[in-house]
């Protein structure tokens, strides 16, 4: 393996409990953290084989390499990312992500570096080629329609789509952030109210990333928030400015008015948020509209024996056995995905960077059969290419 470029950056390596992770820092060993933030710049967190680990970079003497390869046999450029410590070969604990190209070259041809991997189709290299998660997540959106007598519903599934059904259930074939809409006509009064929420569809259960509350009004401006969601951590915003991860708090505002009110449910494998207008004492206030998401569902997976915008896992484990994704297909639910990426500085041999801030989902293969499963439930991390 000759790889045609090379970038070494620090890392803070941070173990929780016993298990092991890996985490992923490519800024610049003199410049580890955010600038005058003192807080890491680069991770990988998450857990294998279900024990939660979480590395942060600068300590242990862990280092982030990164480098790309160009393979004649299948016409592809490879880009790595590596974490391991420094002055080893074969280090114990690291952790090697490769991610080919999505087009295949002459070797020379410019790169395209925005193409690597594309939203919702990854492939990860299996003893045939490869295999292309694509997942689409069906929602059931319920709508809260306060005060009218003959109303009329219009969603807008952020320009996926439309329904003018009262609880629609839509299917989304992207995990794309969308700002989705409602809005409820009376068709006696003419009274409308749209209420919109940004929804990012998401694999994980409908009951864990499904916020959802009530409220009820004491006095002129006193609100008891009624938390409905299942699970997870609760960050309520008010609408003034004021915050609390209380379940189900009591607030207590300080004039009448109307509020955009938010609940956010966060667990470890997703966060979702919903608002709603909260409305105090407004004598021409006659209808309302809001909406709430359950039922989330993520299916389909289709596979694709080529190579190009391929995802390799490498890890060696505390005791030196090495692990990897292509020995064996992957399970069902397996997953990689890009959630953005950005161009960041040239490395110590000027070669140009890309930062990729990723989730993933895999199972690695020892030579033997035995295998661990990976799960990172967030990170970022950087590749060199030409």
């Amino acid at each position: 393996m000759i790889f045609l470029g090379f970038k070494k950056y620090s890392i803070v390596a941070a173990l929780l409990a016993t298990s092991l992770l890996f985490v992923a820092n490519c800024k610049p060993k003199d410049e580890p953290f955010d600038e005058g933030k003192g807080s890491p710049v680069f991770f990988i967190s998450g857990g294998i084989d279900g024990k939660p680990t979480q590395y942060i970079a600068g300590v242990d003497s862990y280092y982030m390499y990164s480098r790309y390869r160009y393979s004649a046999a299948d016409s592809l450029y490879w880009f790595e990312a590596e974490l391991k410590k420094t002055n080893c070969t074969t280090c114990p604990k690291s952790i090697l992500i490769s991610i080919a190209d999505a087009e295949v070259s002459g070797g020379t041809s410019p790169v395209n570096i925005n193409k690597i991997v594309q939203p919702d189709s990854f492939i990860y290299l299996s003893p045939s080629g490869g295999t292309t998660i694509t997942h689409s997540y069906k929602l059931d959106f319920i709508a809260e329609d306060t005060g009218y007598k003959n109303p009329s519903y219009v969603w807008d599934f952020g320009g996926a789509g439309t329904s003018t059904l009262k609880n629609p259930s839509f299917t989304f074939t992207d995990s794309q952030i969308r700002n989705v809409c409602l809005t409820i006509t009376d068709l006696t009064s003419s009274c409308k109210n749209t209420a919109c929420n940004i929804i990012q569809p998401q694999v994980a259960s409908s009951d864990t990333c499904s916020p959802r509350f009530s409220y009820v009004t004491l006095g002129d401006t006193a609100v008891q928030f009624i938390n409905q969601s299942t699970g997870g951590s609760y960050l309520w915003d008010f609408g003034d400015g004021l915050f609390s991860n209380q379940q189900s708090p009591l607030k207590k505002y300080s004039k009448k008015d109307t509020y955009k009110v938010c609940l956010t449910v966060s667990t470890s494998t997703c966060t979702q948020t919903i608002c709603k207008s909260v409305v105090l004492a407004d004598a021409s206030f006659t209808c309302g509209a809001s909406f709430y998401v359950g039922g989330a569902k993520a299916d389909s997976v289709v596979t694709n024996t080529s190579q190009t915008s391929s995802i390799m896992v490498s890890y060696i484990d505390e005791n030196g056995v090495l692990y990897q994704s292509n020995l064996q297909n992957q399970p069902v639910g397996s997953n990689f995905i890009k959630v953005s990426t950005r161009n960041y500085t040239p490395n110590e041999k000027g070669e140009k960077t890309q930062l990729l801030n990723v989730t993933f989902k895999c199972r690695v293969y020892s030579s033997g059969g035995a295998f661990k499963d990976i799960v990172v439930t967030n990170g970022i991390i950087a590749v060199a290419y030409p």
